[in-house]
């Protein structure tokens, strides 16, 4: 889960939120460019997941929630990734489903973790983040980190997530 604000977005750029990068033929990552957002991953230059979200994150001047969700003992192969948008479950473009049980390249032991890049090979974030939250070991929805403004009750906000299990390796930024 995050909260991501654009500072702008360029026709043809790749820009990522989280990313596991061993090299160019392995890696995962959770990205946007000018049209969609989208998970994606590849191993030896086998490509494993790619998901691409149908809305678009185009205005600069708001907050987005964004919820990646992941599953992959679900017997179901729509239920192993998910994302939301602001509290909504996207229609997906699935590309490349993942496997039942497959073992993705993020969060995995060994495997080094960006934050608002793709390792070396650049793929920089333009934007912010705030209340980053890493859940290891269980498939959140975005009730667990936002809810409705009471006064507001088409705003959806953050809320409070130390009460949250993080799991093995799972943070709060």
């Amino acid at each position: 889960s995050t909260w991501i604000k654009l500072s702008g977005v360029s026709n043809g750029d790749n820009y990522r939120i989280f990313s596991s990068y061993t090299d160019s033929s392995t890696s995962f990552y959770i990205g946007f460019d000018s049209n969609r957002y989208y998970i994606y991953g590849e191993n030896g230059n086998t490509v494993f997941a790619e998901y691409i979200g149908t809305s678009k994150l185009r205005d600069p001047s708001a907050w987005y929630h964004l919820v990646f969700a992941f599953d992959t003992t679900q017997s179901t192969a729509g239920n192993r990734l998910k994302i939301y948008k602001n509290n909504v479950l996207e229609t997906l473009t699935v590309d490349h489903a993942v496997g039942q049980d497959e073992e993705l390249e993020l969060n995995r032991n060994g495997k080094t973790h960006y934050i608002g890049q793709e390792g070396s090979n650049g793929g920089y974030l333009s934007g912010y983040l705030a209340e980053t939250v890493f859940i290891d070991g269980l498939q959140l929805d975005p009730t667990s980190f936002g809810e409705f403004d009471a006064g507001s009750p088409t705003i959806w906000k953050p809320k409070d997530v130390s009460g949250l299990t993080f799991g093995t390796n799972g943070f709060h930024l």
